[in-house]
């Protein structure tokens, strides 16, 4: 989505503790509502970000049991849960599914050409 980039530098420039530039922290449960108090950023905006934010690879590699979640401030105001690990493993599953079966679609119209 290409709002993505505009509401990441925002974010990062309003929230340099929880945005670093070069890292990806994971978020506490319900910034999302958070974000919206705090800043001008509506609310499909921010579902967006959110989606793609926190599905991206180094989301989930940092997603792992005992990690800290951040807060506006740059403050651990959680703990990551290895029962929230699981329930990210199996959201992620269906997804990659998708993909990988989208991709085998794809393979196979190209050996029919």
């Amino acid at each position: 989505d290409p709002r993505y980039p505009k509401i990441l530098q925002i974010l990062q420039e309003k929230f340099p503790e929880t945005f670093p530039t070069d890292q990806v922290r994971v978020l506490k449960l319900g910034i999302h509502k958070d974000i919206k108090e705090n800043t001008e950023i509506n609310s499909k905006d921010i579902f967006i970000f959110m989606r793609i934010y926190c599905r991206s690879h180094k989301y989930r590699q940092a997603h792992t049991e005992g990690a800290s979640r951040y807060d506006l401030n740059g403050i651990t105001t959680q703990i990551v849960t290895l029962e929230q690990v699981a329930k990210k493993a199996e959201f992620v599953k269906p997804q990659v599914a998708k993909v990988v079966g989208s991709q085998e679609i794809s393979a196979e119209k190209d050996d029919i050409k």
